[in-house]
């Protein structure tokens, strides 16, 4: 981010780095060693630098392991924690996203759930000054394709997903919150799971009304990211 970004950035009260920071993250051959958490903290103090009280979220995916993270190393390292279906081969579960195509972790398994939540823990600890808590993308929404996937693993993956944010959210609630693209807008029954959600298209119509009013009614956060889509 150049001066005038950061320095638009920080007016605002709550600021998201995405996962696509530096030429690393973009590159045909990016990979753990692009360390895009490192790249997101650097980002995130820089505006932090500007307006301190901003409260900056650091960006995971909660269902593709992006491999541009170092913590991909340790999926990488442990293959049995990724999603698989029920082919003679156990097949991993490859999805489309954000430009590449990528495993899926298995959140039907409670390790695989740890791991995942080891990522936001483990950048808050690092840097509790500079990061306020998490943006979790795709968070009940455009799910994996469940085609090939055992029905009874499908659906405690699905189980899984819910219990993975809710138990992150659990975790890091007295430093600051998370928030998940689409949550709760997604269904009233996951007003709970987190401390707020995005509106990734909202729109000035009674249903983006309506969606705030909920949001209030409850104590929730909404992101609401308007413009072009």
């Amino acid at each position: 981010l150049n001066d005038g970004a950061l320095a638009t950035l920080s007016r605002f009260a709550l600021v998201t780095i995405d996962k696509f920071q530096g030429p690393c993250a973009y590159s045909a051959d990016a990979g753990w060693w692009c360390a895009e958490e490192d790249a997101i903290l650097r980002q995130l103090r820089a505006i932090k630098e500007r307006n301190p009280r901003v409260v900056g979220l650091t960006y995971y995916n909660s269902v593709l392991d992006f491999e541009q993270f170092t913590i991909h190393r340790a999926w990488d390292a442990a293959p049995e924690l990724r999603l698989r279906k029920n082919d003679s081969a156990a097949t991993p579960v490859q999805v489309s996203g954000g430009g590449k195509v990528s495993y899926v972790f298995d959140h039907s398994q409670a390790a695989a759930r740890a791991l995942w939540q080891r990522f936001c823990v483990e950048q808050i600890r690092r840097a509790p000054t500079v990061i306020d808590g998490c943006f979790i993308d795709r968070a009940f929404q455009g799910e994996p394709p469940s085609d090939g996937v055992d029905p009874a693993v499908w659906a405690a993956w699905q189980a899984g997903h819910v219990a993975a944010v809710e138990g992150l959210q659990a975790r890091v609630a007295a430093h600051g919150p998370v928030i998940c693209n689409r949550g709760f807008t997604q269904g009233e029954q996951y007003v709970n799971v987190s401390a707020g959600a995005m509106s990734e298209l909202w729109y000035a119509t009674a249903g983006g009304v309506s969606t705030l009013r909920f949001a209030a009614a409850h104590g929730r956060i909404v992101l609401a990211h308007s413009g072009e889509g």
